[in-house]
């Protein structure tokens, strides 16, 4: 013999919106929960539960069939959500360094390992779990933005890697470069993602020396400008080589 509860059981649905639209209406009513049951065909636990997870928060509100709709369809998708930094211990150590110490999340990602052998996580689990789920850790972030902002991908920008396979492009690395002796300059850009700021940063490797000129643009030859200003006025001795980075502008 078949058991029809255990059907029951497996065919179960989620309920619907009209079919909340006919609870809302039968509290109205002031009908009891075992008659809402028994008009929809459905158990009377099933209402009992619905009422109880999906009503309005404060007892003043009266259950509203849009609204607990939307609630469980938020609770379903975040049921289904990949849980960011699963295991307890990661989270303990994650909050402590970022309170305590205002370790950023990749410096966090890297220490973890040697701290705690085993447990492990990357910056972006970090990012993603305090954004999702700790918004009270978003003051501690070096950049507290109120929503996530991903760094621009090089490989969708175009732009090159770290090529550093001595004389490609005609360049030679800076690793390459002596310490010994002053002359040998890198240079690097930064550029404001807020404004139309530019700025050439060149540091003598010897020395540590640093220079930062502003850029009129982000083109080519800004850079190459920039750089032959700020070294014309030295004399050839502490201008032996630069080496630039591999920014597009560059």
């Amino acid at each position: 013999m078949v058991n029809s509860s255990a059907i029951q059981e497996k065919c179960y649905t989620h309920l619907s919106l009209a079919e909340r639209e006919e609870i809302a209406i039968a509290l109205e009513q002031g009908r009891s929960r075992r008659s809402i049951a028994a008009s929809l065909g459905r158990n009377p636990s099933s209402i009992s539960r619905e009422i109880r997870r999906n009503a309005p928060p404060l007892n003043t509100v009266k259950y509203r069939e849009n609204r607990s709709h939307e609630r469980a369809k938020d609770r379903a998708r975040r049921s289904h959500a990949k849980e960011r930094l699963a295991n307890p211990l990661a989270k303990i150590y994650v909050e402590y360094h970022l309170i305590h110490d205002r370790w950023t999340p990749e410096s966090i990602a890297g220490r973890l390992p040697l701290a705690v052998p085993g447990l492990k996580t990357n910056h972006e689990s970090i990012y993603l779990w305090i954004y999702t789920e700790r918004q009270d850790l978003i003051p501690y972030l070096v950049r507290s933005h109120k929503k996530r902002h991903k760094r621009p991908s090089r490989k969708k920008s175009g732009g090159g890697g770290q090529d550093t396979t001595p004389g490609r492009h005609n360049r030679t690395p800076a690793s390459y470069r002596s310490e010994d002796q002053a002359g040998h300059w890198e240079v690097d850009t930064i550029v404001s993602r807020q404004s139309a700021a530019r700025v050439a940063v060149l540091v003598e490797r010897k020395t540590r020396f640093c220079l930062a000129i502003r850029m009129k643009d982000k083109t080519a030859s800004a850079p190459h400008e920039a750089v032959t200003g700020a070294l014309s006025g030295l004399p050839s001795k502490l201008r032996r080589t630069f080496t630039y980075d591999n920014g597009l502008e560059i």
